[in-house]
């Protein structure tokens, strides 16, 4: 039988499962959760290295990945400071103090 090209019309009746896709379809449509609203909690900061203090132009850091760096510039205050950080195979990477695997090098 060549089903590929178009000659469905040969496929017994018992084999087509007729109706049961558009079933499926607006089943899946309707979530059980879909009208429901939920809250957002703040989650732990468990990712980021030593962030105790303000960072500056010139620090060193240790990256856990690309190894030693040397911060080139600093945006941002707090948690939401972004820092550009030169390194020495990978060039210069922009990171999130809050997340970025780094710690300072005295």
């Amino acid at each position: 039988m060549d089903y590929a090209n178009g000659n469905a019309g040969s496929i017994p009746e018992r084999n087509v499962p007729f109706g049961k896709s558009n079933r499926y379809a607006r089943a899946t449509a309707t979530t059980y959760n879909a009208n429901k609203t939920t809250t957002s909690h703040k989650i732990a900061d468990t990712t980021g290295g030593d962030n105790s203090g303000a960072w500056t132009a010139g620090q060193k850091v240790q990256h856990k990945k690309w190894g030693i760096g040397t911060v080139v510039k600093v945006n941002g205050t707090g948690n939401d400071q972004e820092l550009d950080i030169a390194f020495k195979e990978q060039g210069v990477k922009r990171l999130l103090a809050s997340f970025a695997p780094i710690e300072k090098v005295e």
